[in-house]
């Protein structure tokens, strides 16, 4: 989902998406699906975003619950269509 919204133009987004799963990762050892693509998507998202705000914005994911992160997701979806 996160990708998805980078791609729609909202990088701050989904820097907040990233750092919830990030967590969800932490906690269940689940493999990031493909690193070397994973790393271009953020990498892009930071960029657009500038590193201070895409940070901040990671962290914040950090401590977002899981069900409000794929509604924030979800409502970028319905924003984009």
């Amino acid at each position: 989902m996160a990708v998805v919204t980078a791609e729609l133009g909202d990088p701050l987004r989904a820097a907040r998406l990233w750092g919830t799963a990030d967590v969800v990762h932490e906690e269940i050892g689940f493999a990031i699906w493909d690193p070397v693509e994973y790393e271009r998507c953020v990498a892009a998202a930071r960029e657009k975003a500038g590193d201070e705000r895409f940070r901040a914005a990671w962290e914040e994911g950090r401590s977002t619950r899981v069900e409000d992160a794929v509604e924030s997701a979800l409502a970028a979806f319905v924003e984009a269509s």
